[in-house]
């Protein structure tokens, strides 16, 4: 159980009211922060997202391209290295957030026409590339990469690979076409953190790698701050994932109370 303390409230409803600024890196500016709520049921690692608030489903994700290039670029759902993308039908990615007092959990939704890991990689085909990094998105924690081998018509095996930091990722992922399901549990050491309280920040960001049949390998990529993954590896490029509190209208309370103390000393 997640226990919610003065402190931590207050600590929301101070970054609720700061300055809404231009993205500093090449994720859309208006999805670069998510608030993560407490699973709402526990989190079992299935493939399947039943048990999972879907109203807090961030659909298609954008980010600016070529990377580096910000408010200045293109904003796009999907890059491609070289395959033929057709649209949100041939691959695209909503995400979600979750977490409880001991894991941080990331659902992830792709709708792919066709599933390509003939390579058993846990890059180099369709798969999913994640870094963890610090609050100030500075600095490296972690990296962590999930796969289904196989293809479409003969799918294979999980692949987990730690391919740096603290390690403890674990993931189950579902494949029922065109449908994708990553299902991701970060325990709070793979985060670098020793702690999952009400305030607590980190950099999260992921690369949701594309293959096709016709054109196998990583062709191409979606996902939140994929730029943090693809190209070189770059914190900078992650989101900020804030740890919230259980019921979102905490926080409207909590500024009202602030606005009373504060109206109260000014007499």
């Amino acid at each position: 159980m997640i226990k919610i303390k003065t402190r931590h409230l207050l600590m929301i409803a101070c970054l609720a009211i700061l300055p809404v600024y231009a993205s500093a890196n090449d994720i859309e500016p208006s999805q670069e922060y998510f608030t993560a709520l407490p699973a709402t049921s526990p989190v079992v690692l299935d493939g399947i997202l039943s048990e999972w608030d879907i109203s807090r489903l961030v659909q298609d994700p954008r980010f600016a391209i070529p990377k580096g290039s910000g408010d200045s670029g293109q904003l796009v759902s999907f890059e491609s290295l070289g395959g033929d993308w057709t649209g949100v039908g041939d691959h695209s990615a909503s995400f979600m957030v979750s977490y409880d007092a001991d894991n941080v959990y990331v659902g992830v939704l792709v709708i792919d026409d066709y599933h390509e890991n003939a390579a058993a990689s846990a890059w180099n085909g369709d798969s999913l590339q994640m870094m963890v990094a610090n609050s100030a998105r500075d600095s490296q924690v972690g990296l962590y990469n999930f796969a289904l081998s196989g293809v479409e018509s003969a799918l294979g095996s999980l692949i987990v690979n730690i391919e740096a930091g603290p390690g403890g990722a674990d993931a189950a992922i579902s494949r029922q076409s065109p449908v994708t399901i990553y299902e991701i549990q970060l325990p709070m050491s793979s985060l670098g953190l020793t702690e999952l309280t009400p305030g607590t920040q980190f950099g999260l960001g992921f690369a949701i790698n594309d293959g096709d049949e016709l054109a196998p390998g990583q062709q191409g990529w979606s996902g939140w701050g994929p730029h943090a993954l693809v190209y070189g590896k770059s914190p900078s490029e992650t989101g900020l994932v804030t740890l919230g509190v259980p019921e979102p209208g905490t926080i409207g309370m909590v500024l009202l109370g602030v606005g009373i103390l504060m109206t109260r000393r000014r007499r």
